[in-house]
């Protein structure tokens, strides 16, 4: 569990998550928005075209995605980071210890206080 959540931590911007949920967030409150304005300042910010371009999803499966409860959306987001990307994700473990540290390019533990620079 540890290993999942360092995972979403760090990592979870090689497959958007910000975007897509954010994206999720502003379809889903778009329809509640009742004057005018604020639903041109909620469309004004979907900028979603940039997810497509990276080539990462197509349109369809964003529009899929935004489908989904926040936890499935988590969970497929979580999915797809560990197909696509494992080869770019990095668990920086402490040479002692064994444990993860604060983050991938942390060089002491947060447990045994060890130091590696």
């Amino acid at each position: 569990m540890e290993e999942e959540e360092y995972i979403k931590k760090h990592f979870f911007g090689l497959v958007y998550a910000w975007h897509i949920t954010q994206y999720q967030w502003l379809r889903n409150n778009y329809w509640k928005a009742e004057e005018l304005h604020i639903r041109e300042g909620i469309l004004g910010k979907l900028d979603i075209e940039s997810v497509v371009t990276s080539g990462e999803y197509t349109k369809e499966e964003i529009d899929d995605l935004i489908l989904l409860t926040p936890i499935e959306l988590e969970k497929e987001l979580f999915n797809r980071l560990m197909e696509k990307h494992y080869d770019k994700i990095v668990l920086n473990k402490c040479p002692r210890c064994d444990k993860l540290a604060r983050t991938p390019f942390a060089k002491q533990c947060k447990y045994c206080r060890y130091d590696w620079h």
